[in-house]
């Protein structure tokens, strides 16, 4: 029989270890507080917690200043009365009127010249002003500035209306120093300029 003392013990097996945890996914760290997000975060609570609060409206650009970004005010364009007058006060310097009574012909003419509808009516139907204010003919205009930015072709029919005006004021004007002349020469009874005198009477020997 054996020694139970002296019997030799087996080792025993180590108890299985325990299964690992799996990795779980970790959420992204927050980003960093930006600039002015403290100042968001309060007005956000002070929102929640006054709902009739209104916050002040930020000071906007200097009165009469464009905001940046923003499109221009449309021009305001000539009305009929407007560019009628205008038309007509040229021709009257063109014609140099100068009686009351060539004055009173001319405008009634004018305004006149469709049965039943004033000048400035037709141009008003016709939008005149309108047509004129989007090819930069407008109110407004500070002068020679605006006028070089006016399109080729109608700087080219100003200049000929310009051109045509001054001639037909200086074909008058010669007129009537000729007339002037020619009246001169009939009061002092000579020959008319340009015409020769009367040719002598010959006389018998």
């Amino acid at each position: 029989m054996e020694d139970p003392d002296t019997k030799v013990q087996e080792p025993q097996e180590a108890p299985p270890a325990p299964p690992e945890p799996e990795p779980q996914p970790q959420p992204d760290p927050a980003p960093p507080p930006e600039a002015g997000s403290n100042s968001a975060a309060e007005s956000s609570a002070e929102e929640a917690d006054y709902p009739d609060f209104e916050p002040l409206e930020a000071e906007g650009e200097p009165e009469g200043k464009v905001p940046a970004g923003a499109a221009p005010p449309a021009p305001e364009p000539f009305t009929g009365q407007e560019i009628a007058s205008g038309v007509a006060m040229a021709l009257m310097m063109g014609l140099k009127i100068t009686s009351d009574e060539e004055r009173a012909a001319f405008e009634r003419a004018f305004t006149q010249a469709v049965p039943f509808m004033p000048t400035p009516f037709i141009l008003d139907a016709l939008k005149v002003g309108e047509a004129l204010a989007a090819y930069g003919i407008h109110k407004g205009m500070t002068g020679p500035a605006d006028l070089r930015r006016l399109p080729a072709w109608l700087r080219l029919l100003l200049g000929a209306a310009t051109l045509g005006m001054a001639g037909y004021s200086a074909a008058r004007a010669v007129m009537e120093v000729r007339r002037g002349r020619e009246a001169d020469s009939g009061a002092a009874g000579g020959p008319a300029a340009g015409q020769p005198g009367p040719r002598p009477v010959p006389t018998e020997a």
